[in-house]
């Protein structure tokens, strides 16, 4: 059937698979819920009968915030029904960007998942110019329940199905779907317009590239307000594949271990911390096992995109498959297909890793204003090339202007910012082409590699440009290293500010015989910062010589969404953190 609507893709679910029975799932009580296909239409359907008599309409905003479950599923397809806009809140955002967003985005109700939610929704309420119904998706004392509205929809009179239908047939492809705020890194959240053909256009390109199949089960961790697993939850529901929703972060390991997945969504922050627990690993072993461990990293890091050429290197994968890179991908459930990794720039040792252990990451790249996907690494040879993010999507247009920034055209651009044309305007060139902001190039004529943020980029006082995100990248490959910010705009060196991964650090402290006290204590000490000091040295030899880093401050704090240095989407908010270590960074460059 041609899709038109978001809607329409769960028509096509229950028309092409009407006997699915674990269409949406998630833990309650210690039991997974199913929800078969035909629950979650019918739910749908009288959600928006029931949003309608509370006069919701075509065009009005309908908020949420919510950990990831079914129920904001059915808020999504019941909005999609209606033409109400979907705009979904980050639950960790704080009270002033949500109360900025609710104010902006004149929500007529919010749906707050879980209590703390509620509260946080409560507080802002005296800081809200249009107040917004309130309905919980857990039962909370003195709430209004969302149930209430599917109750009320299912005492439905004609009059209001006819009215409801009436609406979804009057939708246009260019209706708008949702309003998606960036994280804000560079200042207020700004809200995306995305429209049902931008989110379907993705979907139907990003469909084929997918190998999998109705069968198939997910796992879904990524915040859903994230515009990656917004969309591949739409992907997902095309494919008929069964979604299932992640307890919390805390219980994904053994929800993956239990479930068994044949994919997921992630950000190259969760994979960099797989993969130090696989690094940390060789720690624990001793003798023989130590040694093959640590070569079958070494191997695993020099793979290449069709696989490893010599015949000795061949041999010695099969032997390391057996004996260690199987415990890899036990330890990912042991049915992975494939795992879609966007949001950052993802280590290319790290791909090699994963695929010479059979486990493929497929890195991909896009935007918010672009629904997300522009290009994406295929799942084998020769669609894939490691460093890059891939091919460019289907339907999408791609070219690398003079200053190197890669503009973008296609069905999957936004229709605009809400509410601000001249930003709008500032992000189009006159011919009609975004403005990504990242700068990139074509590799092979084929693939797009990302090279840096535009906004990123700086000069030194002599004159000379640095990428700060290259750097970066190559000093997290250091087990010693979880975050690093690079300094140096307008200075005449670069210099970085680091956050130890302090689960190592300590263990190295223990072997140094040094008293490892708090984090404070533990990156005063002397021989920490001469460690850190081999390190960098070490790091400078892969650097050109402006690009290495002369000084550098080891903090005491790791960096979070909750303390501030962290966007939603766990990027760096550069200037959060030079305000926060304004005092460091001035002993830096004095």
């Amino acid at each position: 059937m041609e899709l038109k609507t978001i809607y329409d893709i769960l028509i096509y679910y229950a028309e092409v698979n009407p006997t699915k029975q674990d269409a949406l799932v998630q833990k309650a009580e210690g039991h997974w819920v199913k929800y078969s296909i035909q629950e979650y239409k019918n739910i749908v359907d009288n959600l928006a009968i029931g949003l309608y008599a509370l006069g919701i309409e075509k065009g009005d905003i309908v908020a949420t915030m919510s950990n990831n479950s079914p129920q904001w599923n059915f808020v999504d397809m019941a909005t999609a029904k209606l033409g109400a806009i979907h705009v979904s809140v980050y639950s960790n955002l704080s009270d002033e960007d949500t109360a900025y967003i609710l104010n902006h985005s004149e929500a007529k109700i919010i749906f707050a998942g879980e209590k703390e939610f509620y509260q946080k929704i409560k507080r802002v309420y005296p800081s809200l110019d249009i107040i917004p119904l309130i309905f919980t998706f857990d039962e909370i004392p003195q709430a209004h329940n969302f149930d209430e509205i599917i109750a009320l929809g299912t005492k439905r009179s004609i009059n209001y199905e006819d009215k409801v239908e009436k609406i979804f047939q009057s939708l246009n492809e260019n209706d708008i779907r949702s309003i998606i705020y960036t994280s804000g890194t560079t200042g207020m959240p700004k809200g995306v317009m995305l429209s049902h053909k931008n989110f379907l256009s993705n979907v139907k390109a990003a469909s084929s590239l997918l190998p999998l199949e109705s069968d198939d089960r997910i796992i879904s961790f990524l915040p859903i307000s994230h515009v990656l697993e917004r969309m591949l939850i739409y992907l997902f529901q095309y494919k008929q594949v069964s979604i299932y929703y992640a307890e919390s972060v805390e219980k994904l390991v053994s929800n993956i271990q239990e479930l068994e997945p044949s994919g997921f969504g992630a950000v190259p922050r969760l994979i960099e911390k797989v993969y130090g627990k696989i690094e940390q690993k060789q720690d624990e072993l001793k003798g023989i096992k130590k040694i093959l461990y640590k070569r079958a990293l070494k191997l695993a890091e020099r793979y290449e995109e069709n696989g490893l050429k010599s015949s000795l290197d061949k041999f010695w994968h099969a032997i390391y498959d057996k004996l260690i890179y199987s415990q890899w991908r036990k330890a990912l459930g042991g049915n992975i297909k494939l795992i879609l990794v966007g949001g950052a720039a993802l280590q290319p040792r790290l791909a090699r890793a994963f695929r010479a252990a059979g486990i493929k990451l497929s890195e991909g790249y896009g935007l918010s204003e672009t629904s997300p996907v522009v290009a994406v690494n295929g799942e084998n040879f020769p669609e894939i090339k490691f460093g890059t993010v891939g091919p460019i999507l289907p339907g999408v247009e791609v070219k690398i202007a003079e200053d190197k920034e890669i503009l973008i055209k296609g069905p999957n651009v936004m229709l605009g910012y809400y509410k601000d044309e001249k930003a709008t305007k500032a992000v189009f060139t006159p011919d009609g082409w975004f403005k990504s902001g990242d700068i990139g190039e074509m590799i092979e004529n084929k693939f797009l590699k990302i090279t840096d943020r535009k906004k990123e980029i700086f000069k030194l006082s002599t004159g000379l440009y640095i990428a700060p995100q290259v750097i970066e990248n190559i000093c997290k490959k250091s087990e010693l290293i979880d975050q690093i910010m690079i300094l140096g705009e307008n200075e005449k060196f670069v210099a970085a500010l680091i956050v130890p991964d302090f689960k190592v650090l300590t263990e190295k402290a223990i072997d140094l015989k040094i008293r490892t006290g708090d984090h404070y204590h533990l990156v005063q000490q002397q021989e920490i910062i001469q460690l850190f000091d081999r390190e960098i040295a070490a790091i400078n030899m892969e650097l050109s010589k402006i690009q290495q880093i002369k000084k550098f401050r080891i903090t005491a704090n790791e960096w979070s969404v909750d303390s501030g240095e962290l966007s939603p989407t766990l990027k760096l908010k550069r200037e959060v953190i030079k305000s926060k270590y304004n005092d460091f960074i001035k002993k830096i460059y004095t």
